[in-house]
């Protein structure tokens, strides 16, 4: 690889690509279990990932949180799911709720987050078509 002069300082692809190893790792070993429980006493979402059922059964049975739903998946979608969430202005309670919202639930449905049909309904649009002779 070349490195390119930019003022006083060299640039290199390798120096740049070493500074974004921060993400976490999508390897197989993070597969588990993605999951949104509800709150109802403050009307609290959490988001969250556990490495395997006996951690997601355990999790249930501690907290006093209603499961929406649940589906397969790592880590890293947890973390995007969190990065998109605040790029699009929606601020966590303690570092771990999200407030419970039509717009909040729009959005973890329309990420591809599982969050059932018992608190939110999406909308299905029906166009009729009409035509003159």
């Amino acid at each position: 690889m070349q490195n390119k002069t930019i003022g006083k300082g060299s640039f290199s692809i390798n120096k740049l690509i070493e500074n974004f190893k921060f993400f976490p790792t999508r390897s197989e070993e993070s597969q588990g279990i993605l999951y949104t429980l509800f709150l109802d006493k403050y009307n609290y979402l959490e988001v969250g990932f556990a490495k395997d059922k006996k951690e997601f059964e355990s999790k249930l049975r501690e907290s006093k949180l209603i499961l929406l739903d649940k589906k397969e998946g790592n880590a890293f979608d947890l973390y995007l799911l969190k990065k998109t969430l605040k790029e699009i202005g929606l601020e966590t309670v303690n570092n771990k709720y999200y407030l419970y919202s039509e717009i909040t639930m729009r959005h973890l449905c329309v990420l591809g987050w599982p969050i059932g049909k018992s608190l939110y309904k999406t909308r299905k649009i029906k166009k009729e078509l009409s035509y003159i002779y």
